[in-house]
């Protein structure tokens, strides 16, 4: 059959190398930004929500 490939062969790869350890400094500082801003987003729409159906009862 034409089209096969063949499993056998070797490959390399230059582009993979060893960095040693993960550095994870900007995904913590991201984390430190991100995280307090999406909760205050969080909290501000719901006291929101919450206003609106307390104003709602009190209305009719």
């Amino acid at each position: 059959m034409t089209g096969q490939i063949d499993s056998e062969d070797e490959y390399e790869y230059s582009d993979y190398y060893d960095s040693g350890i993960c550095n994870k400094t900007d995904v913590v500082r991201f984390g430190s930004i991100a995280t307090p801003m999406f909760f205050s987003a969080v909290i501000a729409l719901s006291l929101v929500g919450n206003v609106l159906v307390l104003a709602i009862f009190v209305l009719y």
